[in-house]
């Protein structure tokens, strides 16, 4: 097992050294940089070579697999060293682009980018939502090839910096880190919108990026039920997204209640009061964010205007149906009324009760 892990250590020093030596042979491969790729890729093949012999003659039973790794690896690095010289000459073709040709590549751009952006056309006007919507056959290849490509693109270093190909690029990252949210894949959604954030340096759709930053990572923090600091810091990454678009007044109802949302779980409670009352300003009969608003306003104590808006919660508001069944069910709100309201405690409770008596009316259990 100690051999097993020496030898994926060395084979990841072998990689890191490729790797860097491949980006330094970008800048200029002249001679004598070409005769100091041969001479490393000989040691690492010395390298390679001591691994072998402790796997096969030291060790009593050598691991079949493991021997194998190191047998291929050693004669690439033995090749390497060499035929070092014309191998670092062609070094720079190692990539997408030298691979697929420019005119390509910029057709394969295109073709996928389109076919992505049509997905995305076919979804618009939906009302965001944090679930999971599904995409047709045609969508889902288009969505995965174009993650695909942007991966490779990325990582072998080989995004296009000028013309229509960067164009097409910046376009295809925005499509899919948008699709991606409509997977609930919020990692993936944040990954490549901050990297289209970075390339353009936040000059491209900088407020439509902001939003679905802001949404991918309350989707994130929703989805974290193990790491409590992960959580606390998408909350945090989404108090401040929406905060950028709020002074923009860029909002809508929807940004301004996930904003209280994120708000209260942080504990900014007066912010989350404040969000929640334009919440309800753009859109007064949305019951989620007056309930919100209640609870916001009993943790800082103000009991009477948490009983007020409790109190305006109508059975005909939009989504009292989602407030009815968190009422039955919500223990904390109560508990915190018995121990902060005094004399307004029962009034409080009694609308508690009020809603949670329509969780039973509007889902009657057969």
């Amino acid at each position: 097992m100690d051999t097993r892990r020496r030898v994926s250590r060395w084979l990841e020093k072998a990689k890191s050294i490729f790797l860097s030596v491949g980006r330094w042979l970008d800048k200029e491969l002249d001679d004598a940089r070409r005769q100091t790729f041969q001479v490393i890729a000989a040691l690492v093949a010395l390298l390679l070579l001591f691994s072998l012999i402790d796997e096969t003659l030291v060790k009593r039973s050598p691991e079949a697999k493991t021997v194998a790794a190191l047998v291929v690896s050693l004669l690439t690095a033995a090749f390497l060293a060499a035929y070092g010289k014309e191998v670092a000459g062609r070094i720079k073709k190692i990539g997408p682009i030298e691979l697929m040709e420019g005119q390509k590549v910029a057709r394969e751009l295109d073709e996928i980018a389109r076919k992505a952006i049509e997905a995305e056309q076919e979804r618009q006007g939906e009302v965001f939502v944090l679930l999971k919507t599904q995409l047709s056959p045609s969508q889902q290849f288009y969505y995965q090839e174009g993650d695909r490509l942007l991966s490779h693109l990325k990582f072998s270093g080989s995004e296009p910096e000028t013309g229509a190909e960067r164009d097409t690029l910046w376009k295809l990252l925005f499509t899919i880190a948008d699709t991606a949210t409509t997977q609930t894949e919020w990692l993936k959604a944040i990954r490549w919108l901050e990297h289209l954030e970075k390339l353009p340096k936040g000059t491209y759709r900088p407020d439509e990026v902001n939003n679905w930053l802001a949404f991918s990572n309350l989707g994130a923090a929703l989805n974290e039920k193990k790491d409590e600091r992960s959580r606390q810091e998408y909350l945090r990454k989404t108090v401040q997204r929406f905060s950028v678009l709020a002074k923009k007044e860029l909002l809508d109802y929807q940004g301004y209640y996930w904003l209280a949302f994120a708000q209260d779980e942080l504990g900014q409670w007066y912010e989350a009061v404040l969000s929640n009352l334009k919440t309800l300003k753009r859109h007064p009969r949305f019951a989620p964010a007056r309930y919100n608003l209640a609870n916001s306003l009993l943790k800082l104590g103000k009991c009477g205007g948490s009983y007020w808006h409790l109190k305006k919660i109508d059975s005909q508001d939009e989504q009292i149906d989602k407030v009815a069944t968190v009422a039955a069910s919500d223990e904390e709100i109560r508990a915190k009324v018995a121990t902060t309201c005094g004399s307004t405690a029962q009034k409080l409770l009694g609308e508690l009760d009020r809603l949670s008596a329509l969780e039973a009316t509007l889902h009657p259990r057969p």
